[in-house]
This record gives C-alpha cells, structure tokens and sequence, in this order.
C-alpha cells in the first residue's frame, strides 16, 4: 500500500503543478498590461515550449521570481555574514598603503630613511579617525594626506577599516580609515572610542560628505555618532582626564569640490544642520510616544534617549549640548585640484582649524 500511495504521489504530482500554473495565469492575466499579455500567449502557443510544460509562460515566471528571491536572500546572508567578519582592523600589519608604511618604516629621527624590518613597529604620537557615508571620498582622502603623488586615486567600496600615516615636523599621525557601509555603523562607535595595543585615543574626526549629492545618509550617521552614549561618555572622560577645557574636534570635509554641481561647505552646512533636525524630531516625538505606552502600560518609562541641542529650539551646531563636549567645524576639499588639503593636513597632524 505505501509504494502504491508513493506511485500515486508521482503521478498525480506534475498535474497538480500545472494546476496552479493554470490558474496564476488565470488570475493574473487581467491586471496585467496587454504587451505582456501577448508575449504570455505567445510563448504558449510555441511548441518548442509547450513540449516540456503546458503552461510555459507561467513556468518561466515563477522560475525568474524564485531566482530572484533567492538572489536577494543570498545578498542579505552575505551582508550579514560580510559584516561579522569585517570587524575593526587596527593592526598595523593590515596597513593597504604600502608605500605610505616603507615611508614610516624608514624614516629617522630627523625624517631620513634608517631601514627597518617589515616587522617593525611604527611609532605615532595622535590617532584620527577618518569616517562618513558610503562614497563621501574617505580613502581618497587617505591616500591624498598619506603620500599619494598627486590626482585621483581610484578607490573601490572598502568591508575593512584601514590604516595610514601622515608624518609633520613635529608628529606622526595614525589614521583610521573607517568604511561607510551601512552593515558596520554599529561598529563605528569602537573605532571612535578605542586605543591599540601601543597608546594613543582617537583625539579628532574628520567626517566626509559628498557636496554633489543629499546629505540624509551623512546625517543619519552623524546623528548616531553624536547620540551614542558610550562615544559620549568617552569623550567625557578624555576631557575631564586631560583637565582640559576644550572640545573634541570634529572637522566636517565636504568632498569632490571640483565637479560642477558641488555645493560649497556653508550651504552643506545648512542641508546638514536641516536633516539633522528632522532625524531629532522624529525621534523626539517617537520617545515620547514610547514612554507614553510605557507609563500607561506600567514601565518605567523606558530608557533615557540622548539627543542633540536643546529642545523646543532648532538644531545649532555652536549649541548641541553641555554634554557634548564637541566643536564641528566645515571645510570644503577637492582631491583632484588639491584645493583645502593644506589646511586639512594642517588639522590631522596639529589639531589647527585653519579657516
């Protein structure tokens, strides 16, 4: 009886298929538009297709969707599992700016080569963090301040923080080049909080927007940075352990200053400071809504939501919060022509705002 009911099984199988096949196409065939329509019957009525399958069309179909859907689940597996492994890499041995390293590596104590081992440590006095959006010219950037010999080094979307060098008269700088991809933002706060084995906290920013397009994605960014509790506290305690009464600087660079439709950083200023409001408000109104539904619920209200300036006043950059112990200051830079990059250098290597 069960191999009976098995042969059944087989046989009555592909039926029940065109079954359904038939009556998709049945169902769907009035909403669609009359050119698809026509290819549908076309490709039943061709016998080269009809050989294999009554209903061709509606195969065909749900073969096409099926990959899609399967192309798709494997792109969000592999984003997931690409951002577990793309972690934050501060080693210097995972250095991509060979030059920039055979440079540091060689250099003596009044800036000549000495020779050294691939295994050398490289010794640096202040650590900046280099970090935006997806496409805003991050490792441009990098690579413009870290030795490149002039014009547009051609860069691909990066999975992996790197690491490059810039050395002054006076000081080596490290510089984390943070990836924008949306996948490792959650990590981003490490990057801005963390020291190596060696010494040296992030001491200053330079978050990069892209002035030929909407800030929303930098904002959106930005505003997670500046509401992250543990990047706040850091910064708190790095104030108060210095006894030092000024802020962490953070250096907004407006990138790609040489095409045509780029808006200069006092109107990227504005668009920034606009979206910036926007995000505080809705997540204002949204904690509000949540400690609402907590109270009448019978919570506690819910934790407390860290925000930006003061409320009921729109967003000023000079004002975003005794709490903040930031200072954000604009620049525009252009990797191509150069223009902005002296006083760019001038920050990451001294700390110097050059106006």
């Amino acid at each position: 009886m069960e191999s009976e009911n098995e042969e059944e099984i087989i046989t009555t199988s592909p039926q029940e298929k065109t079954m359904m096949l038939t009556k998709t196409r049945q169902y769907v065939t009035p909403y669609l538009p009359p050119p698809v329509v026509k290819t549908i019957h076309a490709i039943d009525s061709n016998p080269v297709f009809t050989s294999y399958t009554t209903e061709p069309s509606m195969a065909i179909l749900v073969s096409t969707l099926l990959c899609f859907v399967v192309w798709n689940v494997l792109k969000i597996i592999g984003a997931v599992v690409g951002g577990g492994k793309s972690t934050l890499h501060l080693d210097d041995a995972d250095d991509v700016l060979a030059d920039t390293l055979a440079t540091a590596k060689n250099r003596g104590k009044d800036g000549s080569g000495s020779g050294g081992s691939d295994k050398e440590e490289i010794v640096y006095d202040d650590t900046v963090v280099l970090c935006g959006s997806t496409g805003s010219g991050k490792t441009a950037l990098l690579y413009q301040m870290c030795g490149s010999n002039g014009g547009l080094v051609p860069t691909v979307m990066s999975m992996k923080a790197t690491v490059g060098y810039i050395k002054s008269s006076s000081a080596t700088v490290r510089i984390i080049d943070y990836p924008g991809h949306p996948s490792l933002s959650s990590q981003l706060p490490t990057a801005l909080t963390s020291s190596s084995k060696k010494k040296q906290n992030p001491t200053r920013i330079i978050f990069t927007v892209d002035s030929t397009k909407p800030v929303a994605d930098g904002a959106e960014l930005l505003y997670s940075i500046l509401t992250n509790a543990t990047v706040r506290s850091f910064w708190e305690n790095m104030v108060s352990k210095n006894n030092d009464t000024s802020k962490i600087p953070i250096v907004i660079v407006c990138t790609k200053q040489d095409v045509k439709n780029a808006k200069n950083w006092k109107r990227m200023k504005i668009q920034l400071r606009t979206e910036l409001d926007k995000i505080r408000k809705v997540v204002l109104k949204s904690t509000k809504n949540n400690k609402s539904k907590d109270v009448n619920e019978g919570g506690g209200g819910g934790e407390e939501i860290l925000t930006l300036g003061v409320p009921g006043k729109t967003l000023d950059f000079e004002k975003l919060g005794e709490d903040i112990p930031v200072s954000i200051h604009f620049t525009s830079v252009s990797c191509v022509t150069g223009d902005g990059m002296d006083n760019l250098k001038e920050f990451v290597t001294s700390g110097v705002i050059v106006d």
